[in-house]
């Protein structure tokens, strides 16, 4: 009866004696057709990544095209609201204060249920129009007198 050590021993060598065939021989169809397929895809790739990347740009320049379009519409919206009399004088009247001949302006402070918002604008800005404070720092710049001179002794240098 053989041994364990015996049977394995003969297990390693019939292992050994079943190697694969050296000339294993592929269709020569499929080698060509393998060919064929890499020189296609090689072919083809740079072609079809060079596409991609010009439609990604096309439409990137669509978009921006878009919104160019969208921004002068409303600025053409805006142009045709400004040439209106009444908008101009709605404007004049809420920007700069202005009032019709024979008006007298008013401001209302603290108005019952708006104290939310007379809080904002409060803090949003200074107390008066821009307009009267450009007028009191020019009244107060030629209020301003120069400095009398006073007769200033030179130092002497020390050697």
């Amino acid at each position: 009866m053989p041994t364990p050590q015996a049977e394995k021993e003969n297990a390693a060598e019939t292992k050994e004696t079943q190697k694969p065939p050296k000339n294993l021989k592929l269709p020569t169809y499929l080698v060509i057709m393998l060919i064929v397929g890499m020189v296609v895809l090689i072919g083809l790739g740079q072609p079809v990544a060079d596409w991609w990347k010009q439609n990604r740009e096309y439409q990137a320049v669509v978009s921006q095209l878009e919104e160019a379009k969208a921004n002068h519409q409303r600025l053409e919206n805006e142009l045709t609201k400004w040439n209106t009399d009444s908008y101009l004088a709605s404007q004049a009247r809420s920007r700069l204060g202005y009032t019709f001949a024979g008006e007298r302006p008013y401001i209302v402070i603290d108005a019952p249920g708006n104290s939310e918002k007379n809080r904002d604008f409060k803090a949003a800005g200074p107390a008066r129009p821009w307009y009267l404070v450009i007028t009191d720092s020019i009244e107060l710049a030629q209020q301003v007198q120069p400095a009398p001179e006073k007769d200033v002794q030179p130092v002497a240098e020390e050697k």
